[in-house]
């Protein structure tokens, strides 16, 4: 396997890592809620005080409810029609490894939150004579109550029958957090999970393939990526050739994530977290892909620039015209735009020793029934709901026979007519990462800004 990347959740910090001298293997980290990096920067088990009165509060100040959420930018405004919900649109979510509790831990978020029960759809294999597994991916229509379901892929994007244990991964948190909250947005739409075997560069984008060439989402969202700098150059050491690790071959790295380009292809929109570690991050650096970077709540009314968020200017892609307009920048700047990923969201794991999310303390004093809720932050919180904001505009867009939109560069051309831009988004003024500083219009820590999501939907609906 020459070209063997290993990644990881982007709610985790992107870390490289060389796997020999004969292939680049890049580990990638989730970027948002999920991660481990979150769950260590005082993300705490809580127990909700309705539950137990005895336990912890589940604060809304501290742990955002999707209520919270939707009021804070708007999508309270959004029709109150199936389609302002995101009805009739597939939401697919790329992860790897398989989450046992995935559905269960979607479901309770649900309840807690009175969002709608997602039916279960159960994947059906077959392996037709001489020719690879398939399984039929259910597309919903609109007015039909929301569907989850889950597609386990080999390594190649071949629907496999075989799942892979994901105990005292990570990677159980992503991607339920991921499901969670872009049920929070579209609660309309539907849910594909794609796991995938391996957090390598190489199974994750057959994924993104999978989803959007072979099951046809309508959005993919990924919340995991690797920094595009991470690609380090071959160097011979007498006849054995190595991994130069202070190479920063621009032409080096802009050929390997290029290499990856076929696979995010397809009808969908493509949707990424610029990642927590205020580094330029791949796939957000594409220029097909709705990158979203973070914010923080500088007030109650107000957001400023999250120091983690990722950003930069892209050595491996080039930016679009609409794209150029805005930022004035002949290469991909990032991100495009944000929503909060410094104050955590609500997030619920259940309490599982198998997969190694046992929320002990929490149990032992309180019992199984009423544990098992986090606070999650980072980009990756950002980009399912994002994703949710894209199945609403699909939905809306639908219902007037208009046709689907480039809506990575469709926010750009909002960002173009200041009057629009002035309603359709909050412009984040405030906050900077070590690489740039929050400024009024376009910027690298928040793009364009968060959204005022009725506004801007409204305006994407109709373009």
């Amino acid at each position: 396997m020459a070209n063997l990347s290993y990644v990881t959740a982007q709610s985790r910090r992107l870390v490289p890592v060389i796997f020999g001298a004969a292939s680049i293997a890049i580990a990638l980290q989730g970027c948002g809620g999920g991660g481990s990096a979150d769950m260590a920067q005082g993300a705490t088990a809580v127990v909700d005080v309705a539950a137990s009165p005895t336990g912890t509060v589940l604060s809304a100040g501290l742990y955002q409810s999707p209520a919270a959420i939707r009021t804070r930018y708007g999508f309270d405004a959004l029709p109150k029609t199936p389609e302002g919900t995101g009805s009739g649109q597939l939401i697919a979510i790329i992860s790897t490894y398989n989450n046992p509790d995935l559905i269960e831990n979607v479901a309770t978020f649900s309840a807690k939150y009175n969002l709608p029960q997602c039916a279960t759809v159960k994947s059906v294999y077959t392996t037709p004579l001489n020719s690879y597994t398939t399984t039929t991916v259910s597309h919903p229509t609109v007015g039909q109550g929301c569907t989850i379901q889950v597609v386990n892929l080999d390594s190649f994007g071949r629907p496999n029958t075989q799942q892979f244990s994901s105990a005292g991964s990570d990677w159980n948190a992503e991607s339920s957090m991921d499901a969670e909250w872009s049920h929070a947005i579209a609660p309309g739409a539907s849910i594909l999970i794609v796991q995938v075997p391996s957090p390598f560069v190489g199974a994750l984008s057959y994924g993104a393939w999978y989803a959007s060439n072979v099951a046809k989402a309508d959005v993919v969202s990924m919340s995991w990526g690797s920094p595009e700098a991470a690609i380090t150059c071959p160097m011979k050491t007498g006849t054995k050739i190595q991994m130069d690790p202070n190479c920063s071959n621009s032409a080096t790295a802009s050929k390997y994530w290029n290499m990856w380009n076929f696979q995010f292809t397809g009808p969908a929109q493509f949707v990424a977290a610029s990642g927590d570690a205020a580094v330029l991050n791949w796939p957000s650096t594409m220029s097909n892909v709705l990158a979203v970077g973070g914010t923080t709540e500088a007030t109650t009314k107000t957001d400023a620039g999250w120091a983690g968020s990722g950003g930069g200017l892209s050595v491996s892609y080039a930016s679009t015209p609409a794209q150029k307009t805005i930022t004035k920048q002949v290469q991909r700047a990032v991100p495009d735009v944000a929503i909060d990923a410094g104050t955590a969201v609500a997030l619920y794991i259940k309490p599982n020793a198998a997969t190694g999310w046992t929320d002990a303390a929490c149990v032992k004093t309180s019992g199984a029934a009423n544990c098992g809720w986090y606070g999650a932050g980072g980009t990756s919180v950002g980009a399912p709901q994002w994703a949710g904001m894209v199945a609403v505009t699909n939905a809306l867009r639908n219902a007037k026979r208009a046709p689907v939109i480039n809506f990575t560069d469709s926010v750009y051309s909002i960002g173009a007519a200041p009057a629009n831009y002035s309603t359709a988004f909050n412009d984040v003024t405030s906050g900077n990462t070590a690489y740039t500083t929050s400024k009024l219009g376009y910027d690298m820590v928040t793009g364009l800004g968060t959204p005022n999501a009725g506004v801007l939907i409204s305006y994407l609906s109709v373009q």
